[in-house]
C-alpha cells in the first residue's frame, strides 16, 4: 500500500485550484483499477469505487461503500464514509434516476461546496456530461480545465514514497528483463535461427516466457509486450509478431512496461541481438547510446525538456543522422524523448519538441532516444529516470549491452 504525503501533495494541488478560481473538488469512479486520478486522490484500492470531495483549504472526505471500508482506512484520507451515512438507499428507493445526484447534492452542502466544482476522475466523457448537467440544474457550477489540469500538475511532481514505489517496480521489471536475456543468452544456434529445446524459437514463445516472469513478480504490462525484429522495428509501436522466428545478427527491440501491485508503473527497452551486427546497425547502437548518456549529463532544471529535446536532435544531427526537427521526416530520430512515468506511463512531464513543462524536483520521466530505418530496423535504449537534487537519476538497474 502506497501512502503519498496527503499534505504535500493537497497543498500543491490547493494552490493550484486557487490560481484557477476554483472553489471544490469532485473525483468519482466505479472503481480505482484504470482510473489513476481516483486511485492518487483517494491512496487506496477501492474495488467499488467512491465519491472525493474536497473544497479548497479544507481537508477532504472519501464516500465508499460499506464493503470498501477497510481498504479506505488503510489510504491517506482521515474523514471516510459510507453510502449509508448519506441514506443512499432511501435516495435510491424515492428517485433512481436523480438518485446520485441528489446524494452529491447531500455530500456538498455537509461539506460546504458553493462555488466552481472541477471533477476528476477517469470515467467515460458521457458521464461526466451528465453528472456536470445534473449539477448545474441543482445550482452547482462547474469548471473545466484544459491541460494541464490541477491535479495534472499535482501528480507530476512524486513524493518520496512515490518514488520508492515505482522504483521497486522497475527492480522487478528490470529482473524480468534480465531473466529474459538470461534465457535468449542459453538457446542454441543453428544455420542463423535461434533454437529452443531443438525447435525455432519464435517471438510467440518468447513473449509467453516473459509474461510467466511477470507474473512472478506480481506486474501486469499495461500494453502488449513489444519483442520487434528487425527490420519491422523501424516502426517503434511494431510489437512483434507470434509466428517471427529469431535469428542471428538481428536487432530485437525489447520494450517492456508493467504496472505493479501497488499501482504504479514502469517503462524500459533494451535493444540487441544474437552475434556481431553489421557495421551500420553498430554504428547505430552507439550514436543512440551516447545521445542517452549526454542527454542524462545535460537535463537540470535550467534546461526544459524541449530544449533537452532540441539538445538530442542536433547530437544526432551531428553524427548524420536525420530527425525530428528536420521537416517531413520518417526515418531516424522520429519521435519524442521521453513522457512522465508514475500511476500511468503517459503522463506530465513531455519531453518534446513543443513541451510547454519544466522539469522539477520530484518528476519521474523516461529518457528513450532511438534510430529507425526500414532497411535495418529500430534501436532504442530507454530508462526511467527520477529528478533528485536537481538530476536525473536512473531508476533502471540493468546494463546496456547491445550482442550476446
Amino acid at each position: 500500500m502506497v501512502s503519498n504525503d496527503s499534505k504535500d501533495c493537497l497543498v500543491r494541488l490547493d494552490h493550484e485550484l486557487e490560481k484557477k478560481g476554483v472553489d471544490s473538488v469532485l473525483a468519482i469512479g466505479s472503481s480505482t483499477s484504470d482510473n489513476p486520478e481516483l486511485f492518487y486522490l483517494a491512496g487506496c484500492n477501492l474495488p467499488r469505487g467512491g465519491i472525493f470531495v474536497k473544497k479548497v483549504g479544507q481537508a477532504p472526505i472519501l464516500i465508499v461503500s460499506n464493503i470498501d471500508l477497510g481498504n479506505a482506512s488503510e489510504g491517506k484520507i482521515r474523514e471516510v464514509r459510507t453510502y449509508s451515512d448519506y441514506n443512499y438507499d432511501q435516495l435510491l428507493r424515492s428517485d433512481l434516476k436523480n438518485a446520485y445526484n441528489n446524494l452529491l447534492s447531500r455530500v456538498f452542502r455537509d461539506v460546504g461546496v458553493n462555488g466552481p466544482i472541477v471533477i476528476y476522475g477517469t470515467n467515460k466523457a458521457s458521464t461526466i456530461l451528465k453528472i456536470s448537467s445534473k449539477l448545474k440544474k441543482s445550482g452547482y457550477k462547474t469548471y473545466v480545465e484544459s491541460s494541464p489540469t490541477a491535479l495534472e500538475l499535482t501528480m507530476m511532481i512524486k513524493s518520496n514514497e512515490e518514488i520508492d514505489a515505482i522504483r521497486k517496480v522497475g527492480s522487478d521489471t528490470c529482473k524480468v528483463m534480465g531473466k529474459t536475456i538470461s534465457f535468449l543468452s542459453k538457446c542454441k544456434r543453428d544455420n542463423k535461427k535461434i533454437l529452443f529445446k531443438d525447435k525455432p524459437l519464435t517471438v510467440s514463445h518468447v513473449k509467453k516466457i516473459i509474461r510467466t516472469f511477470l507474473a512472478q513478480k506480481n506486474l501486469i504490462n499495461i500494453g502488449e509486450i513489444i519483442f520487434a525484429l528487425s527490420p519491422q522495428s523501424a516502426d517503434p509501436h511494431y510489437a512483434g509478431v507470434d509466428l517471427e522466428i529469431l535469428r542471428e545478427s538481428q536487432l530485437i527491440v525489447f520494450d517492456v512496461f508493467p504496472r505493479g501491485s501497488n499501482g504504479y508503473c514502469f517503462d524500459v527497452t533494451r535493444t540487441f541481438s544474437f552475434g556481431k551486427p553489421p557495421t551500420k546497425v553498430k554504428k547505430m547502437y552507439d550514436a543512440v547510446n551516447e545521445v542517452h548518456s549526454k542527454v542524462m549529463d545535460f537535463i537540470d532544471c535550467e534546461h526544459s525538456p524541449s530544449k533537452t529535446m532540441n539538445f538530442a536532435c542536433d547530437l544526432f544531427e551531428k553524427r548524420g543522422f536525420p530527425m525530428l526537427k528536420s521537416k517531413n521526416v520518417s526515418e531516424g530520430f522520429i519521435h519524442s524523448l521521453g513522457h512522465g512515468v508514475g500511476l500511468t506511463i503517459g503522463e506530465r512531464p513531455y519531453l518534446s519538441l513543443h513541451s510547454d513543462d519544466e522539469f522539477q524536483e520530484g518528476q519521474v520521466f523516461t529518457i528513450e532516444p532511438g534510430l529507425y530505418f526500414k532497411k535495418y530496423g529500430g534501436i532504442r535504449i530507454e530508462d526511467t529516470v527520477a529528478m533528485i537534487n536537481g538530476k536525473p537519476k536512473s531508476l533502471t538497474q540493468i546494463e546496456k549491452k547491445m550482442t550476446f
